[in-house]
């Protein structure tokens, strides 16, 4: 289960790109999750 913040931050990314969470191809929003996650664990501010 993906944690709200971060389903926020994706759905924001993802907006930008011109996606919404249901026209998105899966890849996209696995990498942008990874990316996140990975933003969020090395505490970068950006990530939120």
């Amino acid at each position: 289960m993906i944690p709200r913040f971060l389903l926020a931050a994706v759905t924001a990314r993802l907006a930008g790109e011109g996606y919404s969470v249901l026209t998105a191809p899966p890849s996209l929003i696995k990498a942008l999750v990874d990316q996140l996650a990975a933003d969020r664990q090395s505490g970068n501010p950006q990530a939120n």
